[in-house]
């Protein structure tokens, strides 16, 4: 399978085998994901189950770095959802079978993104995938079914890192109730 078997997949899925232990010391955060979802696509390939949720758990680490804070972030009105992750890894991704962690992982880093802004990164690639769709609707349902008001403010959980997101006020969005 292209883009699963390399010696870097072999060797972490090896790794795991004796281990049990998710180690990673790519320190490039494009590459890091990508190798992860390699080795959850090889583990997969060969039915080897018991590690999909700390491959799962090493993606968002890869994605929240800089976010680590534990303070609310704002959704961007741009079109950055996170800058290290990439066409590729959602492509990649819908690869794995539905419901898997890593699936769900790279579906609800994009939420906010969707969610905040007019020109989503992956809204093509939403299209095109419909996997990668269905995994964000999924994801998008999970925060909408906990949205809540504040001040007048919409806001939302985030599925991804469970913090509060608050969308734009200037936001195009109107909803008006039917009489």
């Amino acid at each position: 399978m292209e883009d699963v078997v390399s010696e870097q997949s072999i060797e972490a899925l090896i790794k795991w085998l004796y281990t049990r232990k998710i180690e990673s010391d790519i320190k490039d955060k494009e590459d890091r994901i990508s190798a992860a979802i390699e080795l959850a696509r090889l583990a997969d390939k060969y039915q080897i189950t018991g590690m999909e949720s700390k491959v799962a758990q090493d993606i968002k680490e890869a994605i929240c770095y800089l976010d680590s804070q534990n303070t609310k972030r704002y959704v961007p009105l741009d079109n950055v959802t996170w800058p290290w992750l990439t066409s590729k890894h959602i492509i990649s991704g819908t690869c794995l079978p539905r419901g898997h962690p890593v699936r769900q992982t790279l579906a609800a880093a994009c939420v906010a993104g969707y969610l905040g802004g007019k020109n989503h990164k992956f809204a093509q690639e939403a299209e095109d995938y419909p996997n990668f769709g269905a995994d964000l609707l999924r994801e998008v349902r999970v925060a909408l079914n906990a949205a809540h008001k504040l001040n007048e403010r919409v806001s939302f959980t985030d599925p991804f890192d469970d913090k509060v997101i608050y969308l734009p006020q200037n936001s195009s969005w109107t909803w008006t109730p039917k009489k």
